[in-house]
């Protein structure tokens, strides 16, 4: 049963809106697109790895895909995928990485070979098993019965290598496809129940309840300012933001594609970029619109929560991590 379903990270949406309206004469291009096609990279992977989820046992195997909780001393640990059972917990650290991969797991480094390009991260290996302490630790803080913690790091990419991979690591470094087969060997080696299904349901709205996603803006990962963000309205069919209000639509001067609901895209750009509540001021210079009486027809038509007095009104666009557009 899959109790959290994967979705984009609030980052990733934030990266995905933020090239849209970043100019590639920007400096900052490159190393803006650099970090959105990592994170792009690995949604892929971990959307390739449901695939083989797929083949477990609905009614046995409960799934809560990226989750991030805080241990009891206030750090947070974000887990990529967490296998329930009643036997055993797994966490899985998904990595899709391409080229020749060598796991120096005891100086906590993975060395990566592509395309003649040698690059060093932190070991995934370290990571996982990092997660499974503090995984422990709020397990036990929350009075669940202990239970085996197993982790796995999956490579979901089919053109990696491993090379010198010692037994260590093939005990904890697994391709996607070997998902299954993993899975099989855990419920041989613990047979006994030790999850009832009251544990169960309270662990899943345990987790749910203390979710909290990254809120961290790419803006202030990258040094990007507001202002080298480009205002405007953009076209659903060509892309361009180059949108105009006419007569209650939206033409598009490049296309000459027409929208009555275009502005809805750029308010949600809004929100993930630059803030999670807006005034009637503010959503005419992002959407680039002249008129105050239509600005405030499009905030009072979306029902939005308000704050503030009429001649300081903001509208709030995010609640709960969640867009209200």
């Amino acid at each position: 049963m899959i109790l959290k379903k994967r979705e984009k990270s609030l980052y990733l949406l934030k990266l995905e809106r933020m090239m849209a309206r970043l100019s590639e004469k920007n400096p900052k291009y490159g190393l803006a697109s650099n970090e959105f096609l990592k994170h792009q990279a690995g949604y892929r992977g971990e959307m390739a790895v449901d695939y083989y989820l797929s083949f477990l046992s609905m009614s046995e195997y409960h799934i809560l895909n990226g989750i991030r909780l805080k241990d009891s001393l206030g750090r947070f640990f974000q887990i990529d995928t967490l296998l329930v059972t009643p036997w055993y917990y797994l966490i899985l650290e998904i990595k899709n990485i391409i080229g020749d991969l060598e796991f120096s797991y005891k100086q906590n480094q993975l060395i990566r070979t592509y395309e003649d390009k040698l690059d060093r991260m932190e070991c995934p290996i370290t990571q996982a098993k990092r997660q499974r302490a503090q995984l422990h630790d709020w397990l036990s803080k929350h009075n669940f019965p202990t239970m085996p913690i197993e982790y796995q790091v999956i490579i979901a990419n089919n053109h990696a290598r491993f090379l010198n991979a010692d037994k260590y690591v093939h005990e904890k470094v697994s391709r996607h496809s070997n998902i299954p087969n993993l899975t099989n060997s855990f419920e041989k080696k613990y047979s006994g129940k030790v999850f009832t299904d009251k544990d169960l349901k309270r662990l899943s709205k345990l987790i749910l309840k203390q979710d909290t996603p990254l809120t961290t803006s790419p803006l202030t990962q990258l040094k990007i300012e507001p202002f080298e963000i480009e205002k405007g309205v953009q076209c659903p069919s060509c892309k361009r933001i180059t949108m105009k209000r006419a007569h209650k639509f939206w033409f598009c001067t490049q296309c000459q594609f027409s929208s009555a609901t275009a502005h809805l895209h750029a308010m949600q750009d809004y929100a993930l970029l630059m803030g999670d509540t807006i005034s009637n001021k503010e959503l005419r210079y992002f959407l680039q619109l002249n008129s105050s009486s239509v600005a405030a027809k499009i905030l009072s038509s979306q029902n939005f929560p308000i704050s503030g007095t009429t001649r300081n009104r903001r509208y709030l666009l995010i609640k709960n991590n969640k867009l209200l557009i």
